[in-house]
């Protein structure tokens, strides 16, 4: 039976080519851009999914009733992270993080790495895969480091590296390391981005704040016990806040702050690794919104609605042209199942084919794509079982009632009306009237907001920054020289040179350098032209 119905699906389809290829050609671009689009939100909910532990490792930041208001903060101390494991019971592992470039030297060779100092119990809160040793006890030892599969490549050739020695200069001084292990390249979902893995004690800044309150530098991220909630831990962490904070407590007090609505000044809390790429911290509270990945596929779906009710407007315009043929399919004992099971299949075959057709779309416009939206989505995304069959479900779920609405629209007329060969419009078809209505407006809309961002994207491009950027180069300095003695050496050297009008120093790049480096601030300053 299944083979009749896709011969008779075939030959309808064969029969009107026009209105197959305007069908097929709408609702392969509306799955190619709703491919790409989704990719994009689900690279974005995936962040910090693949670690084991996730549900249970949270990053503590401190929230401060000032004479201003509330104020976040997610730099902690040097003493913070040992205090809290030794006095809070509900924390099992705690670590410190503090993301910075490191220069690392072997031989010849110089790299500046994007390197991350931590504690012991990092890798075995955090899941990064294993390439070469045992990650687990790879940084019991000071001198230890671990090193990405990427990074070894370019540091020693190959990845049997363990054992190996390298230098990293710290504080204006090489000193030498032993790499204890290699792991797999840090995903692009990740939020600690990383290419070597340093003990914590070793950062210039560990000696001399070792015992300091007041120096905040870095982040901590805490795994809790099995059965142990958020809500436990904010009740039992009272304490530990009353102990290491009074002071800060009475210079809040004396400096006339208001405590919160439960009488607090300093509060600590924890933020769901989950939640920590989504998260701001302006508005003086921890500020979780997912609203952009899910405003991208909600334009996806609107985009695939649009085909889709095309689709269906265009099946009941042409099915005037089939009503006799339905007529004569009743006259000849065919019943109201095998007739919405013919034209459904019909509608079947052209979604699959669409959607064929969309994937490779998406295929060919996916590194285009990543460019345009300077994105790190790939097609690895569907790995993930959970996205994978949601994805599968929802194209299902699109077809069968988009395909069988037209379907099951002619098998309800009767075998009278049918072979008449006129539709019966009137009073009947509010459905498609409210369809396309909704579809115009959709379009109007995403039309409009389109113009708008084409106009703010241009704004950007071409508003005057204040320098030529076509004549300014950024020289970065790898910490080997004394920053300051360097800058004015380089500029003893350039300024006699007359093709170079002025030289400068900063913390930071103005915006993306093309080494991949980038920044970006927040804090405004005031400069005087010189």
């Amino acid at each position: 039976m299944f083979k009749n119905y896709l011969t008779i699906a075939w030959r309808s389809l064969i029969k009107d080519k026009t209105f197959t290829i305007i069908n097929i050609a709408g609702l392969s671009v509306a799955f190619g851009v709703t491919i790409l689009l989704s990719m994009v939100t689900f690279f974005e909910l995936s962040y910090d999914n693949f670690h084991k532990n996730s549900d249970r490792i949270y990053e503590v930041y401190i929230e401060q009733q000032t004479v201003n208001g509330p104020e976040v903060g997610t730099s902690q101390p040097t003493p913070f992270a040992p205090a809290l494991k030794a006095e809070a019971p509900d924390i099992e592992k705690i670590t410190r993080v503090l993301q910075d470039g490191a220069l690392v030297i072997n031989g010849k060779k110089e790299f500046s790495l994007n390197a991350i100092w931590i504690d012991p119990d990092f890798f075995s809160m955090f899941t990064f895969p294993v390439k070469e040793g045992n990650v687990n006890n790879a940084l019991q030892n000071l001198s230890s480091v671990v090193i990405t599969k990427k990074t070894a490549n370019k540091l020693f050739g190959g990845t049997d590296v363990v054992g190996k020695t390298l230098s990293i200069l710290n504080d204006g001084k090489e000193k030498p390391f032993t790499v204890s292990a290699v792991i797999e390249n840090i995903p692009t979902n990740s939020s600690m981005d990383f290419e070597i893995a340093i003990r914590f004690e070793n950062n210039r800044e560990y000696a001399k704040t070792l015992n300091v309150w007041d120096s905040q530098y870095h982040q901590v991220y805490a795994q809790l016990q099995n059965n142990f909630s958020e809500a436990q831990f904010n009740k039992n962490i009272q304490a530990f806040v009353k102990l290491h904070y009074q002071g800060a407590i009475e210079n809040l007090k004396r400096d006339g702050a208001v405590a919160n609505e439960k009488g607090k000044f300093i509060d600590l809390r924890l933020l769901p690794l989950r939640d920590v790429h989504f998260t701001s911290f302006r508005k003086g509270f921890a500020d979780v919104d997912r609203t952009i990945p899910l405003l991208i596929l909600g334009i996806a779906m609107l985009i695939l609605f649009i085909a889709c009710v095309n689709f269906i407007n265009m099946s009941i315009a042409k099915s005037a042209q089939r009503l006799r043929e339905i007529g004569m399919r009743k006259v000849l004992g065919a019943n109201k199942k095998q007739l919405f099971f013919q034209f459904w299949f019909e509608s079947l075959l052209v979604f699959l084919v669409s959607i064929a057709i969309g994937v490779l779309l998406s295929i060919l416009f996916l590194g285009d794509f990543k460019t345009i939206f300077r994105t790190s989505v790939s097609f690895n995304i569907f790995t993930y079982p959970l996205i994978s069959i949601g994805f599968i479900s929802v194209m299902l779920f699109i077809t069968f009632l988009v395909g069988g609405y037209p379907a099951l629209l002619l098998t309800r007329l009767s075998t009278v009306q049918s072979l008449r060969g006129k539709l019966e419009t009137s009073g009947k078809n509010r459905v498609r009237d409210v369809l396309i209505v909704v579809q115009f407006g959709i379009a109007i809309l995403l039309i409009t907001a389109s113009l708008v961002i084409r106009s703010q994207v241009d704004f950007m491009r071409n508003k005057n920054l204040g320098y030529d950027k076509e004549q300014v180069i950024s020289i970065p300095l790898n910490g080997k020289k004394n920053s300051y003695a360097a800058l004015q050496l380089l500029k003893q050297e350039l300024r006699v040179n007359p093709n170079v009008l002025g030289v400068s120093g900063a913390n930071n790049n103005l915006g993306r350098g093309k080494d991949g480096s980038q920044s970006s601030s927040m804090v405004g300053f005031e400069y005087k032209r010189s």
